[in-house]
């Protein structure tokens, strides 16, 4: 085996192994799960297989192969538990409450030429958490309040378009809106001491794009 090959192989490995890991730099540890509970068994193979409307959220480019208008509609019951341990033999546990995340799609093709107009409401990101108050006070110093409860709630607006490029090969093209709300409760201390709460409320928003194609190999297979 010569060494520029090896060092070849040895590179490819290393970029490889980049790209595996670079979704740890995205927001995922913070991600709800799978918006339809077909995408949640089929654990990520759905972008490839999706044939439904809920391809707005998965892979854009299988729109394209629908033939007909579709809507799909999705609910799932979300709470967050921690346990938090300051010092040995000490725990707090947080008690987050429940939360609702919708999900709904809607395709509808354009006459025959394969393109199709999608539209999703998701709600990829955003829950809540709440610690008891007494437990952070001790942690609470002048000039620096300590958060105690959270809840965040993101929609993400999606229409989307995807149309055939050739007879084996769909694109999908979609602009993601999203909306976001913080509410934030934490606890301050001042010389006495006296405890008093602060809230805060913060909104905010944001305009990003996704992008799907997808490759009919042969009847069998698929790459997206």
């Amino acid at each position: 085996m010569s060494k520029q090959f090896m060092r070849i192989s040895a590179g490819s490995m290393v970029i490889a192994g980049c790209l595996v890991l670079c979704n740890a730099v995205y927001a995922d540890g913070y991600r709800n799960p799978p918006p339809t509970a077909e995408s949640i068994g089929k654990s990520g193979v759905n972008s490839v297989f999706v044939d439904d409307a809920s391809a707005v959220a998965l892979n854009p480019a299988n729109l394209a192969g629908q033939t007909n208008a579709s809507f799909v509609a999705s609910m799932t019951l979300a709470r967050t538990e921690n346990t938090y341990s300051p010092a040995p033999g000490v725990s707090f546990q947080s008690d987050g409450d429940w939360n609702l995340l919708p999900n709904l799609f809607y395709a509808q093709p354009i006459g025959d030429s394969g393109t199709v107009l999608g539209l999703g409401i998701m709600t990829p990101y955003g829950q809540g958490i709440s610690w008891d108050r007494s437990n952070f006070l001790p942690a609470a110093t002048p000039g620096n309040p300590v958060p105690y409860e959270a809840q965040l709630a993101l929609i993400n607006v999606n229409p989307t378009v995807a149309f055939s490029v050739t007879e084996d090969v769909n694109i999908g093209l979609g602009v993601d809106l999203y909306l976001s709300k913080l509410d934030l409760k934490a606890v301050n201390v001042f010389p006495g001491p006296t405890y008093l709460d602060s809230e805060a409320e913060a909104y905010g928003a944001g305009v990003g794009a996704n992008v799907g194609v997808t490759w009919q190999v042969n009847d069998a297979h698929s790459v997206a």
